[in-house]
């Protein structure tokens, strides 16, 4: 810790400074004034302001005079702490992954960031300052990966969601598997380690419950073996291409909601659904609609995330990682067969997008952000679970805190000494009679949903045109504003019954990072901020409203379709 002269000093006017390392971090004449003055040069409006040093706090005070609704203040010191707590989240860690920790807790994509440094605090602790910005910069990388993920998902997200109910009513919620096991649980992934652990698999397979990530099952079946899960969440077609024609007999399938339409009916066993986290607020509908209890997991970045986390949910006995190596181990993306495979050509010098992280065997080795983040996600899940049996055993790539690191066949010694037997829900297949019931019913639930949407849809359009009907320039019309209260009520109430939530995450999400109040806004630029947020606001919903009508009737098109050949 750099805090080798630390001491406060009296100023002329009577407050505290202090010197760090010979360094002031207040004036010596008048601190109040000095802060008053960085607060108004350094603050911004609709904001996450982060500040860099505590000092005596005066910094702080005027910053906290500054905040309203629209923002937030972190104050981030690994010298000193606030004497009081006012209104500011704070941070004494010292640490990146700490910080990285603390920040992923006070912000995310949504929010727009500004990083405020106390004068002189990064001459007098530079070390902890390249820390701090660090942990700030791998912060903000990680929310540009996931906003741009959940861009580029949303619209499948919605689109799968309603085509993948069809399938849903003939599997079962992962309720059903809810620490059904106590066996050891090996989650394959398809790191460029996965190779070499392929013949401890066939060694131990009867000992062990396999679970797949995503297009890691092709490596697997290249081996010849059969995983006993499969854990799917992607809804792009990419995605699909990696089970189209694969033959399963034997495997479960785990997958989201979002999970492309198609995979499902690659698979002649049952097979289980649930939710993500983010989509928590589309339980109710999907429960109505199957009858059944749905299930949110949290997600992560990756598809083995999501595995891990069913893993804790299904089994209280002992999980390893393999394949999971979140680098380019020997310069490869994946193992050989993987569909994914690449082979890396640029290094962290040649490549900005590529960084080194400490490796498993405590070496560096060369990843990237978003496997960084993926790394991040399981380390959160760790160390939000009470317990001591969760192993890394990939045996190269990067190192995952909070897991223990053994080698995969010393974990099969200790851990897969009986054969092992998968739970099945069902041993008998659905009858036509049953499955006829639970799709006319799917059918008119999705028909009720379809009228909600096109009730959000008329709302909207009523006051579109209710923005456009006010006078002035600079503020609403009360009478203006009253309808459009009303509708927005109107308009709340329909999407609590709907999975149109889904979408309204994103929508949200843009409205409140794109719409940011402005430092000294004249009445005229809030009314025109206002007008363009509402604008874009009921637009957006407008438009994901028609096209959850569509996905509808694309739904009951095949639901009469099969209902048509039962007869």
């Amino acid at each position: 810790m750099e805090h080798k002269n630390f001491e406060y000093l009296t100023t002329k006017t009577g407050d505290r400074t202090v010197k760090l390392n010979g360094f002031l971090l207040h004036s010596v004449y008048n601190p109040i004034t000095e802060a008053k003055n960085f607060a108004e040069q350094h603050f911004k409006r609709g904001h996450v302001n982060i500040l860099f040093g505590y000092g005596c706090g005066h910094i702080v005070k005027e910053l906290e005079s500054k905040l309203t609704a629209e923002e937030k203040l972190i104050v981030v010191d690994p010298i000193i702490k606030p004497n009081n707590k006012g209104d500011f989240s704070f941070s004494n860690y010292a640490d990146k992954d700490s910080l990285f920790n603390f920040f992923g807790t006070q912000f995310n994509f949504s929010h727009l960031v500004n990083v405020i440094v106390s004068p002189n605090y990064d001459k007098a602790i530079p070390d902890q300052y390249k820390i701090f910005l660090a942990a700030v910069k791998e912060k903000l990388r990680n929310d540009q990966v996931n906003e741009n993920t959940f861009r580029s998902y949303t619209k499948q997200w919605q689109r799968n969601y309603y085509l993948n109910l069809r399938a849903a009513v003939r599997d079962k919620s992962i309720l059903e598997l809810k620490q059904r096991y106590d066996y050891p649980i090996v989650i394959a992934s398809g790191g460029p380690s996965l190779t070499k652990q392929l013949e401890i698999i066939k060694k131990y397979r009867n000992n062990i419950i396999l679970i797949s990530s995503g297009s890691t099952i092709n490596s697997l079946l290249n081996a010849g073996i059969e995983p006993d899960y499969a854990m799917s969440i992607d809804g792009l077609e990419k995605n699909y291409e990696n089970y189209r024609g694969l033959g399963l007999k034997n495997t479960h399938l785990l997958y989201t909601m979002d999970n492309h339409v198609k995979v499902r009916w690659e698979f002649t066993n049952k097979s289980y659904y649930f939710l993500h986290q983010f989509a928590n607020n589309a339980m109710r509908n999907l429960e109505e609609y199957l009858q059944d209890t749905p299930v949110a997991v949290p997600n992560g970045m990756s598809v083995a995330n999501s595995a891990f986390a069913f893993s804790i949910f299904t089994s209280t006995g002992p999980i390893c990682l393999i394949g999971q190596d979140l680098a380019f181990t020997n310069k490869q993306s994946h193992a050989a067969d993987n569909k994914s495979f690449e082979a890396l050509k640029e290094t962290p010098e040649t490549d900005e997008l590529l960084v080194y992280d400490e490796g498993y065997y405590g070496d560096k080795v060369i990843t990237n952000n978003t496997l960084i983040g993926m790394k991040k996600s399981f380390e959160k899940m760790a160390s939000q679970v009470d317990r001591n049996n969760i192993f890394n055993c990939t045996e190269g790539g990067v190192l995952i805190k909070g897991f223990e690191n053994m080698p995969f066949e010393v974990f099969c010694e200790k851990f897969a000494t009986s054969q092992v037997e998968i739970f099945d829900v069902e041993t008998e297949e659905i009858t036509q009679q049953v499955l006829a019931k639970k799709l006319q019913h799917l059918k008119m639930k999705s028909l009720e949903e379809q009228e909600l949407c096109k009730q959000i849809s008329k709302i909207c359009k009523k006051n579109l045109d209710l923005l456009k009907s006010n006078v002035s320039t600079t503020q609403f019309q009360q009478n203006i504003l009253a309808k459009i209260d009303k509708n927005d009520k109107k308009i709340v109430h329909a999407t609590l019954k709907s999975a149109i939530s889904i979408s309204m995450i994103e929508i949200d999400n843009l409205v409140i990072r794109y719409f940011k109040v402005k430092n000294n806004e004249t009445p005229k630029e809030t009314y025109r901020r206002v007008y363009r947020q509402s604008e874009f606001y009921y637009t957006k919903i407008n438009e994901v409203a028609k096209e959850i009508i569509t996905y509808i009737d694309e739904l009951n098109a095949e639901i009469n379709v099969e209902l048509e050949t039962m007869k």
